[in-house]
């Protein structure tokens, strides 16, 4: 596999921690997999996506058809599988550890997986200040604390479809989850400014932060809807 690209997410990315998946809504509802009109090839899709989130490395896949079947729902059937394969696998790509990465999850993972080593930096700092202070009591010499980690970056190849110039270009992102560890969708670093004013009119323009199972649902609905 020396012809195809390293991996986008760090190799030791483990998001098994995370009890729900980011999920930006007007990006899915927008996108070409949310207008297909077969609903099964879209619950694939998203189940796809979760199964992902909680593989390692985080954001990838197998590449073989069993284990995709079995993730997608589908258990053993691979004859069903095969009809909707390609509309299901929307976005992903072979890397060259063999696995199967989608450019928007692995975004997704790079910015959660970035929280969690900066989460776990601030709780050995905090155990360290509290040792250090029984030690001061003691004359003990007080222990270093560790140096904040750099941020992962995201690195997803020019040659593959689906890519934004921000991530080709293997920019940082910046997003900090800041005390949302494992709890829904992700805020832009531009979010955090305190001006009243534009917190009132970014609320009114941007839609509520929802989880994967209500769009799940509320696309079933709108099928449901259709069929009237």
């Amino acid at each position: 596999m020396d012809h195809l690209p390293s991996i986008p997410v760090p190799a030791d990315a483990d998001l098994r921690h995370y009890t729900s998946m980011p999920l930006d809504v007007q990006r899915l509802r927008d996108s070409g997999i949310a207008g297909t009109g077969d609903a099964e090839i879209f619950r694939c899709a998203v189940l796809l996506w979760c199964a992902a989130w909680h593989q390692i490395p985080a954001g990838s896949l197998p590449s073989d058809d069993p284990s995709l079947a079995r993730l997608a729902g589908l258990g053993r059937d691979l004859k069903g599988w095969a009809k909707i394969k390609s509309g299901a696998m929307r976005g992903f790509r072979l890397f060259a550890d063999e696995r199967l990465y989608h450019p928007v999850v692995s975004e997704k993972v790079v910015e959660a997986w970035n929280s969690t080593r900066t989460h776990d930096w601030q709780r050995a700092c905090d155990r360290l200040r509290k040792e250090n202070a029984q030690r001061r009591k003691t004359n003990l010499k007080e222990l270093l604390l560790p140096p904040k980690p750099s941020p992962c970056h995201l690195m997803w190849p020019e040659e593959f479809p689906g890519n934004s110039p921000r991530i080709a270009a293997g920019i940082p992102l910046e997003n900090d989850l800041k005390g949302r560890e494992g709890k829904g969708i992700l805020s832009s670093s531009s979010d955090t400014e305190s001006d009243p004013a534009r917190e009132a009119q970014r609320a009114e323009r941007t839609p509520r932060a929802q989880t994967v199972t209500e769009v799940v649902k509320r696309f079933a609905e709108s099928k449901k809807l259709n069929a009237i």
